[in-house]
């Protein structure tokens, strides 16, 4: 018997239909998602996203697909539109809306400067002449320089110390991530912090094939020759290309077991150091004070604020390695971390066209060159990009009313939580209060808004634009150098995220600055469009915000204070509640699996992993849906609802906005599947926020016991918030 249908089991509205051509488009635009011949009851996921997951465009050459990758290509080919124009085109033909709130007209000059800019980054990637000579100078100053062969046992601390800071500055990542960070024990500054190494992930086929071609003697030409011999670099033969691999994959599996090994590390079990002079102590094979002063201004050394936090057991084990490896061997590996980074990422040649097309009329260089843009002059272009994807102020601040609605309403919501004592309710009303939402654009540092103050921020940055080597290159110095150098200066309590950019689709929280970020990238259409009806709106981008604010209460979230300071500020009565509550969750989500179609193994979800997640996912829809019926009631009548969908209230088309912007379809071989993501698939993160949903069952008339009703009452749904 095939499944009663949501149009054959709900009553047909006869009136409040919009028929406008915004309303026609929007109805349009969810009957591409929505397979009605599914019985949301049974699978809602199925459901709601039934016809985009089985068109033809979804499931072409067997890949994983999503709708936030579909916001992602319509964020990266708006990038491509705004870089392949002219400033003055862009001003007059491009604007969302229109600019206002952004100083064009007042700072005209300065704006076009900054355009032009970003315009010379990207013709300069565009550009296909690019050579694998550009690099022997790096490569000679690495092994010739730093790393000589006359090198005493003395010296090598002092050595590896400089090689680091080289590699650092020029945004290799090698045997150590060290990073500039907020300070968690003092907000004002900033700390050095050491993690243990990113390994990335590299296919032996593609280290030899840029380690051949960097440094192999054989099949160069003589202009390669020429220029390697010009640098001092002597190219290398066959064995000593294949005993170099052999020594860099080694040690790369080695990094791999030591990041494996501290990252399952207890916190108890950790021994921390908070500055450069217990670092040292610790290590007899690096000089890291070296390391330090490489980078940084050399006041910072003695400057009362100044902190390096680190773990012995990090830094032992780096020892370890180094002490196991001859100077030679450590010259190898670093040339090749080296040449494997500017290999990646393209550096010195133009990489192979890739077979997935995103749109007919651009080109995949085109696509990557807006991509490098975006991301290393994104305080430049994200704002060109929000004013042609979102609007002017008028616009930003509808989307943050919309966020102070939400906040709002929890805020009001938070003294009836039922399990919290009433001195937990204090300090959690406390912290949501203070919490520092940051939506649209970056008014922060650099203001986006303002020209001047994007000129500014970017004046020391040079491109080259006869060489995409060294605009690369010399952007990897200045980044590290604007980090390292401040470290001392006292800084914001408030930021916008340096790692951001434009075509990303995501948000949000951080809990030293108890601030959760909306960028620009996610603020598109599936997600958010001021074109749509708030119920849409509410449940898609709405629902996201209250996840970013669910965060702050989370099961990590929870331990900072409205400051951002970490705090055990749960009274005991509160903290079993909150630990019984999280414990429902680990159990649903530890029943739940998703199959390799190709094998038939099913890959089980962890609970605990996943559990921040799924906690701000249940949070998230309460929230977006408890305000948007508090608008509703302002409003004092029901939004108008969707032509040829006139069976769908809108409070139904609330739970299909909360979806759409999560279908996600993965191939038989659950290609870029990650178990260990604390995200699990969508599919179950959709089905399980809803089956907790007492008042989706309610809406949707799901009997008890059907799939996504199958409590026997509410008592028995996973709920903290």
């Amino acid at each position: 018997m095939p499944p009663t249908s949501l149009f054959q089991r709900a009553p047909a509205p006869i009136s409040n239909v919009c028929n406008t051509p915004d309303c026609l488009a929007t109805s349009a635009f969810i009957k591409q998602y929505v397979n009605f011949n599914v019985d949301p009851c049974s699978d809602f996921f199925e459901y709601s996203c039934g016809a985009w997951i089985n068109a033809s465009r979804t499931k072409e050459k067997g890949t994983t697909r999503n709708s936030s990758k579909d916001v992602a290509k319509h964020n990266i080919l708006a990038l491509v539109d705004i870089m392949e124009t002219s400033y003055d085109d862009f001003i007059a033909k491009h604007l969302k809306s229109n600019a206002d709130g952004f100083n064009v007209a007042e700072q005209a000059d300065t704006d076009r400067a900054n355009f032009q800019k970003a315009k010379d980054f990207y013709n300069t990637c565009m550009n296909p002449e690019r050579s694998v000579a550009e690099v022997y100078p790096d490569i000679a100053y690495l092994r010739n320089t730093l790393m000589g062969n006359h090198t005493t046992p003395e010296d090598v601390p002092a050595q590896l110390g400089h090689v680091l800071a080289f590699l650092t500055r020029s945004g290799v990542s090698s045997i150590v991530d060290a990073s500039v960070t907020r300070n968690d024990e003092n907000h004002d500054y900033n700390m050095v912090l050491f993690n243990p190494p990113k390994v990335p992930t590299e296919d032996i086929e593609s280290i030899e094939a840029a380690v051949t071609n960097t440094l192999g003697q054989n099949n160069q030409t003589q202009q390669v020759i020429k220029a390697s011999h010009d640098a001092n670099v002597q190219l290398w033969s066959q064995n000593r290309v294949k005993s170099a691999i052999e020594t860099y994959v080694g040690v790369q599996e080695q990094l791999q077991n030591i990041t494996e090994t501290l990252n399952k590390l207890p916190d108890a079990d950790t021994i921390t150091s908070r500055n450069i002079s217990s670092l040292t102590s610790t290590s007899k094979l690096i000089d890291w004070l070296t390391y330090v002063s490489d980078l940084v201004n050399p006041e910072y050394l003695t400057n009362p604020t100044s902190t390096v936090y680190s773990t012995q057991q990090l830094t032992l084990a780096l020892e370890k390695l180094i002490g196991s490896l001859t100077w030679n061997e450590l010259q190898d590996y670093f040339t090749v971390r080296f040449v494997m980074d500017r290999y990646t990422n393209a550096m010195f040649y133009v990489s192979t066209p890739s077979d997935i097309v995103v749109s007919a009329n651009v080109t995949s260089q085109q696509i990557e060159c807006a991509n490098q843009v975006g991301i290393n002059l994104y305080n430049n272009v994200g704002r060109y990009f929000a004013l042609e994807t979102i609007g002017g102020i008028n616009e930003k601040n509808e989307v943050d009313q919309l966020i102070g609605e939400l906040q709002t309403s929890w805020l009001n919501h938070i003294p009836g939580t039922v399990w919290l004592d009433a001195a937990t309710k204090a300090r959690a009303v406390e912290k949501i209060n203070a919490l520092k939402p940051r939506a649209a654009i970056n008014m922060i540092h650099p203001d986006w808004t303002n020209p001047g103050f994007i000129q500014s921020y970017y004046q020391n940055y040079s491109i080259d634009t006869s060489s995409y080597y060294k605009t690369i290159s010399n952007y990897n110095a200045w980044n590290t150098d604007r980090q390292w150098k401040s470290l001392g200066d006292k800084v914001l309590n408030e930021q916008w995220s340096d790692e951001g950019y434009s075509a990303d689709v995501n948000a949000f929280y951080d809990p030293q600055l108890n601030q959760f970020e909306l960028p620009e990238g996610i603020l598109q259409r599936i997600f958010y469009d001021a074109k749509f009806p708030k119920y849409l709106n509410y449940g898609g981008i709405g629902s996201v915000i209250g996840h970013e604010l669910t965060h702050a209460l989370d099961n990590k979230g929870r331990l900072f204070n409205s400051s951002g300071y970490r705090e055990d500020w749960w009274t005991p009565f509160s903290n079993e509640a909150f630990q019984n509550r999280s414990q429902c969750f680990i159990e649903q989500y530890n029943k739940d699996f998703i199959v390799n179609r190709s094998t038939g193994e099913k890959i089980q979800i962890d609970g605990e992993n996943t559990l921040g997640e799924n906690i701000a996912d249940s949070g998230g829809l309460t929230i977006a849906l408890t305000a948007y019926r508090e608008f509703v009631a302002k409003l004092n009548q029901p939004e108008p609802l969707l032509p040829e969908l006139e069976n769908l209230t809108q409070e139904k088309l609330f739970f299909i906005g909360y979806s759409i912007p999560r279908c996600e379809y993965y191939d038989d071989q659950l290609t870029d599947y990650n178990p260990q993501d604390e995200h699990p698939p969508w599919s179950i993160r959709v089905k399980n926020s809803l089956i907790n949903s007492a008042e989706f069952a309610k809406t949707f008339n799901c009997p008890a016991g059907s799939p996504m009703n199958p409590h026997k009452s509410d008592e028995d749904r996973c709920v903290i918030w």
